[in-house]
């Protein structure tokens, strides 16, 4: 799938910027002083952040630039952006320009239809359809492949899922789930670990290897029979690979996905029949590959 090319901000005289489109051509060429800002950020979501004399809008693709201004603004992320008008509290905005009724203290960007709000208690998360979670954390980090750090009151970090499941296990610090993996330090800990989202630790080695299948799922077929036998180890293989297809269709078209996806499953079952049928019977498997079949196991 082709991303949408969209303009670019370009630096001129004085600190002031302007948009090259992709055929190169600038819009001060084709729309005059209208289109020189004291400051421009790139396009999302078919809309870019622009700074006038008089404050901060947005501006499309065609520079019609929106009526109202701004004390503080991001880009449209899925659909919506955190905005904060003069003299009111942060909010989020559609790109029709109808406001939420609910204000928050601080917001940030929406991530997987998700977007970490600071309350008056602490920070949370909130959907969508503006429900509001009702835990409350010392932070929150974006939601990245169906995870979020969160900083608990007491400091330490954990993590939560978007149904608001939180894990019991506490960090020191922990990072952004990443290729199916997160780095984590616990207090006993002389280095980091890395942990996957069944709670399983691995070293520095285990988690390149695991990396390396996400780069290339076909590693697993190469991989010594010992390593990919070990149950706990092929799962973790499975949802990494579940996480590349998912990945994929990003930048893919859904035909190509599904081939991938097809002959990479028939692969799998004709390796590691055996293995599969193990884990079928203690686990929930994904939808993403055939072999893994959701309604013959429980739910994690």
């Amino acid at each position: 799938m082709q991303k949408q090319q969209y303009p670019k901000p370009i630096q001129l005289k004085h600190n002031r910027w302007t948009y090259q489109n992709p055929d190169k051509t600038l819009w001060t060429e084709i729309y005059g002083k209208k289109a020189i800002f004291y400051d421009a950020w790139n396009f999302e979501d078919g809309f870019a952040v622009v700074r006038l004399k008089d404050g901060w809008t947005f501006v499309d693709v065609a520079c019609n630039l929106w009526k109202q201004r701004f004390e503080h603004l991001r880009n449209f992320r899925e659909g919506l952006a955190c905005v904060k008008p003069y003299l009111k509290s942060y909010t989020f905005m559609d790109a029709n320009g109808n406001f939420w009724k609910k204000s928050f203290q601080l917001v940030s960007d929406f991530h997987e239809g998700l977007s970490g709000v600071m309350m008056d208690d602490g920070w949370t998360f909130v959907d969508k359809d503006s429900n509001i979670w009702k835990q409350r954390y010392k932070f929150v980090y974006p939601f990245c492949e169906g995870m979020a750090s969160v900083q608990l009151k007491d400091g330490f970090y954990t993590f939560v899922d978007k149904s608001g499941y939180q894990w019991d296990c506490k960090f020191c610090s922990s990072t952004s789930f990443n290729k199916g993996l997160a780095i984590v330090n616990r207090e006993f800990d002389v280095r980091p670990k890395y942990i996957d989202k069944y709670q399983n630790f691995w070293d520095r080695h285990q988690a390149d290897i695991f990396y390396d299948i996400y780069d290339r799922p076909e590693v697993i077929f190469e991989l010594d029979s010992n390593i990919v036998n070990d149950k706990k180890f092929f799962r973790t293989a499975l949802s990494v690979i579940k996480q590349k297809i998912n990945d994929m269709q990003k930048d893919h078209s859904e035909k190509e996905v599904t081939k991938y996806k097809e002959t990479l499953n028939k692969d799998l079952q004709l390796m590691f029949s055996n293995i599969i049928e193990e884990i079928r019977q203690d686990i929930s498997l994904y939808k993403s590959l055939h072999v893994l079949d959701e309604d013959k196991s429980k739910d994690i």
